[in-house]
This record gives C-alpha cells, sequence and structure tokens, in this order.
C-alpha cells in the first residue's frame, strides 16, 4: 500500500477512496476510529537486556526523527502512544523487532496474539 498522498493526505482517514492508503502519526491526529492498524517499526526498540527503550534514527523514514534530536526516544514513544490511542474498538499491531513484540506480549498477556501481530479488540483498552 502507498503512503498517503501529500495532496489528498486526508482521504485515507475519511474517504472511501483513500482505503489504499497508508496513514502516519501527522495525519492520524485529531481522528478517532473504530479500529486501527499500527506498524511499531525498528526505529523504536525495546531492549531487554539494558530495561529500556532506545530509538535507532537509521530504521526511521521520517525527516523530523532523522533531525538532531536530543529527546528522540521520548519522541518516538509519544508518536506511538498518539497512533495507538485512535481506536474505540481495536487496536491491530504488527512489530518489526521481536524484542520489541516479545515485551508487549509479555506485559500484556490478555491480548489476542498471532504470529507477528498483537490485537487487541477489548473497547478503551490502551497498548500504551
Amino acid at each position: 500500500m502507498p503512503w498517503e498522498k501529500k495532496d489528498t493526505f486526508w482521504k485515507w482517514a475519511t474517504d472511501n477512496s483513500g482505503m489504499e492508503q497508508v496513514g502516519t502519526v501527522y495525519t492520524a491526529e485529531g481522528f478517532e476510529f473504530d479500529y486501527i492498524g499500527v506498524i511499531f517499526a525498528g526505529d523504536l526498540v525495546y531492549d531487554a537486556a539494558k530495561g529500556s527503550w532506545e530509538s535507532v534514527p537509521s530504521k526511521s523514514y521520517d525527516s523530523q526523527v532523522k533531525r538532531k534530536n536530543p529527546d528522540l526516544t521520548r519522541h518516538l514513544q509519544n508518536v506511538y502512544r498518539v497512533l495507538m490511542s485512535r481506536a474505540h474498538r481495536g487496536v491491530y499491531v504488527h512489530f518489526m523487532d521481536k524484542g520489541t513484540e516479545m515485551y508487549f506480549r509479555n506485559a500484556m498477556p490478555e491480548l489476542s496474539h498471532s504470529s507477528g501481530t498483537l490485537r487487541n479488540t477489548s473497547t478503551h483498552e490502551s497498548l500504551s
């Protein structure tokens, strides 16, 4: 699927013609959906050995992320929090990093599991 089109970026969220597009955190803000899918990319990973979150700018395609940002990890945590809070009924999350996926699976065992994707279909339950 292509990313949102620059000239009609809003259509992915508001118009049937946008169903073949993928939105970003910047265009998801302010919208709420029954369900949403989030790709948890490799730009923010959980390091189990250190017990902390780490940002990986080289794994991001976001120009705002690639700028020198002393609070990049906190910024990315907020980005994913915003994305995963856009749904009323359920959130589907696909993890690119297996360590991050395991962190979520261990922290939230009540979630439905399938290979590479976490699914929460309980009303108002957050993945943050």
